[in-house]
């Protein structure tokens, strides 16, 4: 999400740049291009806080019930740290189990155990159910197609694959959608195009 906010508010300088390398009469479809995706970023970047709002609102339940102090706070707080990069989804964690196991009579075994239970059933409804759904929704991606994506993402670029795998994928389906798939029109509107006004002379028998 960091890096999406960062490109948003850059494409301008970015699509600036790339047209002075493109023939003018493409400079429309890039500019119409470069659009849409920024469009899309700026999707991904509401539909991220989206995701973290709902995750700090889980988290401040399953908190409030297994009686940590501070649920609403540390709740919220560790559902908009999932915007940092990497460390944000630890450092909620690691942040709320030691005001926990601070809180009196509090036992570490039993803290660790609720703490770390809430935020495992957190992760995985943001991972399977709140990404998917908010994000592919609004994206326009199925749900199925987001899991592939991230899993590709993930397995080839890592944890930065995690983080761009949906931007990136719905961005490559704006590319072939304005590239790919009008040269295939184009190339198959070419082959229905019967020959030039060849006349073809039969042979005519011999007496």
């Amino acid at each position: 999400p960091i890096y999406a906010w960062y490109l948003l508010f850059e494409l301008d300088r970015i699509h600036a740049g790339v047209r002075k390398y493109v023939p003018a009469p493409e400079q429309e479809r890039v500019a119409r291009i470069a659009q849409r995706i920024g469009e899309v970023l700026t999707v991904f970047f509401r539909g991220r806080l989206t995701v973290c709002l709902i995750k700090g609102v889980l988290l401040t339940i399953g908190l409030w019930l297994v009686g940590a102090p501070y649920a609403v706070f540390l709740g919220m707080a560790s559902g908009f740290a999932a915007l940092i990069p990497f460390v944000g989804a630890f450092l909620g964690y690691a942040f709320t189990f030691l005001v926990a196991l601070t809180s009196p009579g509090a036992e570490f075994l039993v803290t660790f155990g609720l703490i770390s239970a809430v935020f495992a059933i957190a992760e995985v409804l943001e991972g399977y159910f709140l990404v998917p759904r908010i994000l592919g929704d609004s994206l326009g991606l199925h749900p199925l197609f987001v899991f592939v994506a991230v899993f590709i993402g993930g397995a080839t670029m890592g944890m930065f694959g995690f983080l761009l795998a949906l931007p990136l994928a719905a961005s490559g389906l704006i590319l072939v959608r304005e590239l790919v798939v009008p040269a295939m029109e184009q190339f198959a509107a070419a082959d229905d195009v019967p020959p030039d006004n060849a006349e073809v002379k039969a042979e005519e028998p011999t007496p």
